[in-house]
């Protein structure tokens, strides 16, 4: 990944979670309660928090997962592809192959 593409990355995540943080300051909430008492369900919206768990729970880890699987094949294919090592007999316990 190159320093530019990083940034950019970077960026987007700090984007993301602003945008994910302030939504309920711009309106996106339940409203004044009531009575003046600070009850969490009286004050955010199920809605919102259904939006937040999925952007900030699911989302992330489905794309981890998706990520994972990426790096797993790739390095699955670099050990397969690379010849064998003589010192594969001692790690592995096989004998090289020459």
């Amino acid at each position: 990944m190159t320093g530019r593409r990083a940034t950019v990355v970077i960026g987007c995540c700090w984007i993301a979670a602003a945008v994910i943080g302030l939504l309920p300051s711009v309106g996106w909430n339940a409203g004044e309660p009531p009575r003046q008492r600070c009850f969490f369900m009286e004050v955010m919206d199920l809605r919102y928090l259904a939006f937040i768990y999925m952007a900030t729970i699911v989302a992330p880890t489905l794309f981890m997962a998706v990520v994972y699987v990426v790096i797993f094949n790739v390095v699955r294919r670099q050990v397969r592809d690379r010849p064998a090592s003589p010192y594969a007999a001692i790690v592995y316990g096989v004998a090289p192959t020459s």
